[in-house]
């Protein structure tokens, strides 16, 4: 319960940058970046004869050396055929020369994971009933240690299209079709985003919470806490609150990304490990944390 001399108030833009900012500066001080590392997204695509895309994949590189495979989709035409294959390959080869040691990424178990396994992408948890009725799988893979390369059983009888770069127009239809695959087994719902805060009697900031519950119904928050203010239950009481809320409208998990210096305070309120991937950053290890709102 939050205490009486404070107040819950909507949090404006401004107030949400400021947490996120925080955060960040939290998260370097603890794993300082690399000097010359950037957040860069790589887009890859293959086209037909005409021009239009046929395969293609997003990935995302952080500024700890690490890739996220966040997008692969292959044209249901032109599947079974290595292009997913030779996507991967492509992804992993050029973040791998831009200094990545790991690639990450997550799919359900209605999409590619079986095609990951064979590339030596290693399984580091699972979340069960998510989407409703299904899996979702957090993968990994080093990219700086020997993996035995992957051989398609069939051979290859026709050369494959090109690998070019993409644009963000290229990534969105990606993006797109990708999603349009996704309904056919996990339909989407309502998307909701808000933002709460607690301030003092006097109106001044003490903590904030940036939230959001996704299509699939699973919730997730940012929590910040100004130092003067820590070690006085006030981020479990603004953790509540942003389940009851994730409850009433319409949230059935709460799902969390954090890392092991964040873990003990989640696991204080009923959150418990679905997923772990060591060196993520290096020396560290990255988790995945769920709480069930709803018995289903």
């Amino acid at each position: 319960m939050i205490e009486s001399k404070y107040e819950l108030k909507p949090m404006d833009k401004d107030e949400i940058n400021y947490i996120l900012e925080k955060l960040g500066a939290l998260e370097d001080a603890i794993v300082p970046p690399r000097e010359d590392s950037v957040e860069e997204t790589i887009v890859l695509k293959m086209t037909n004869g005409e021009g239009t895309i046929i395969a293609g994949c997003l990935t995302t590189i952080c500024t700890w050396d690490v890739a996220d495979l966040d997008l692969l989709w292959v044209d249901e035409r032109y599947r079974n055929r290595g292009l997913g294959s030779a996507l991967i390959r492509e992804a992993e080869r050029i973040v791998r020369e831009k200094g990545c040691h790991l690639m990450v990424l997550n799919t359900g178990d209605f999409q590619a994971e079986p095609v990951y396994e064979k590339h030596g992408y290693l399984l580091c948890g699972t979340v069960e009933n998510n989407p409703r009725g299904h899996r979702w799988y957090s993968m990994m893979k080093y990219l700086d240690r020997d993996s035995e390369t992957y051989v398609p059983s069939r051979p290859q009888t026709e050369p494959l299209p090109t690998i070019e770069p993409g644009s963000e127009e290229d990534a969105d239809f990606i993006s797109d079709k990708l999603i349009e695959y996704n309904d056919t087994y996990a339909p989407r719902g309502d998307e909701y985003d808000w933002a709460i805060k607690l301030i003092d009697k006097n109106g001044g900031f003490i903590a904030g919470c940036s939230a959001s519950i996704s299509w699939w119904g699973d919730a997730t928050c940012r929590i910040w806490v100004e130092e003067a203010y820590r070690n006085q239950g006030i981020g479990s009481s603004l953790l509540l609150e942003f389940e009851q809320e994730a409850k009433k409208k319409g949230a059935y998990l709460v799902l969390a990304n954090v890392n092991d210096w964040q873990t003990a305070f989640l696991k204080k309120n009923g959150y418990s490990v679905c997923s772990a991937t060591p060196d993520y950053p290096k020396g560290h290890c990255y988790y995945t944390m769920q709480k069930r709102l709803l018995d289903e």
